[in-house]
């Protein structure tokens, strides 16, 4: 353009609107967050179990299995947050239907899922820490399980077993790096079991047992906060690895 032909008055409008947009952007930051390109980290779902009236076992020192099992879920979501997106099914002390598990989940569109426990029976093995992927035979009643009681629950509650293959891989995922990475006085098993907090899960999905979140124990070369330091990190380098190749 010729240095004596003046400046359109458009590209002057323009200018004045944007640099008076970016302005008002860098001194908001109410607007500056709503303006964010949206979170495509995969959604990481953490389930922590009972809660509210439910409190679940109750350990050699009186700490209840919903407290142990919120604390831990908290302390995993803080990890996987660097990397991913985190979703909690609970965040306090109340008390959350299985099937509502299951739909935040689906509806925050879940990657993969965990629902965390303290261990079964009346005084969890310490030692232990038992993955749970869903049985086939999900229908069976009693003890986790209820007999679905209409076509669309039936439906609802057949989500999981589409994902099965899928549920098995990231529970040998799991267990594959948690015995890389913790004693080996830590037994590490894999089972099948109707668990009713899987069922609806549109997505990989497994119910962690950890007997010493509840009880600790005692070990002359590792106490209870390396130790779950040690799982929390194990865990977050499942999951990078099952993410990378579901």
């Amino acid at each position: 353009m010729p240095r004596n032909c003046p400046r359109r008055p458009g590209r002057i409008i323009l200018a004045v609107t944007t640099t008076f947009f970016c302005m008002v952007v860098f001194f908001n930051p109410a607007i500056a967050t709503q303006l964010q390109w949206p979170d495509k980290r995969p959604v990481v779902v953490i389930d922590p179990g009972h809660g509210g009236a439910d409190s679940g076992l109750s350990g050699l020192m009186g700490k209840l299995e919903k407290k142990a099992a919120l604390d831990f879920s908290k302390t995993l979501a803080e990890v996987f947050k660097s990397k991913f997106k985190v979703v909690l099914t609970r965040d306090d002390d109340y008390n959350v239907d299985s099937d509502q598990r299951a739909g935040i989940a689906n509806r925050k569109g879940g990657r993969v899922f965990f629902s965390i426990h303290a261990g079964t029976g009346k005084y969890p093995n310490r030692d232990s820490i038992t993955i749970f992927v869903i049985k086939p035979d999900s229908f069976r009643q009693g003890g986790l399980c209820r007999r679905a009681d209409s076509p669309a629950l039936a439906l609802w509650h057949r989500n999981q077993l589409k994902y099965l293959t899928a549920s098995l891989r990231l529970a040998e995922t799991l267990a594959s790096e948690f015995e890389r990475s913790l004693p080996e006085s830590i037994k590490i098993s894999i089972r099948q079991a109707p668990v009713l907090v899987l069922r609806g899960v549109k997505a990989p999905a497994v119910l962690v047992e950890i007997g010493f979140l509840l009880n600790g124990r005692k070990d002359k070369d590792l106490d209870n906060a390396a130790l779950e330091h040690k799982l929390v990190q194990a865990w977050f380098e499942a999951v990078k690895i099952f993410l990378k190749h579901p």
